[in-house]
């Protein structure tokens, strides 16, 4: 098994922004650590209110307001990676390493996807096949 303890693949808050964020919803008794879909919210007078849903909307709305005030600290997002491979392979890195380790994989995933291209193709004759005869019934 490949560790990488430097990226988080799939983070998308910096800690300074994701613990701002924690703070503000600890401030309405929502603990982000121990968030999970499956909670109720007991505020909710409706039967099967997710708390989580409650969190979004708590959340946006406080971020929506601290942006707009121009509030510190400044709240920010990991940058959207763009250029695919061709970008990780130039930046170098943890993420070149591990896809560098996974090439065979990789290289199997293109295989896999032409292979699931012929399928999609195959049933759309069968799709086309079934609606000529119906017509003709």
């Amino acid at each position: 098994m490949y560790e990488v303890n430097i990226l988080d693949i799939d983070g998308y808050l910096p800690d300074g922004t994701l613990a701002w964020c924690t703070a503000q919803l600890a401030t309405y008794n929502i603990n982000l650590a121990s968030l999970s879909a499956s909670d109720i919210d007991p505020i909710s007078g409706e039967a099967g209110v997710r708390l989580h849903t409650r969190a979004y909307s708590i959340l946006q709305s406080v971020v929506r307001r601290h942006i707009l005030a121009k509030a510190h600290p400044e709240l920010q997002e990991y940058p959207k990676p763009e250029g695919g491979y061709t970008e990780i392979e130039a930046r170098g890195g943890a993420l070149a390493e591990v896809l560098d380790s996974n090439s065979e994989f990789v290289q199997r995933g293109v295989d896999i996807e032409a292979q699931l291209e012929g399928e999609r193709v195959q049933e759309l004759y069968e799709d086309d096949e079934l609606d000529d005869a119906q017509m003709d019934g």
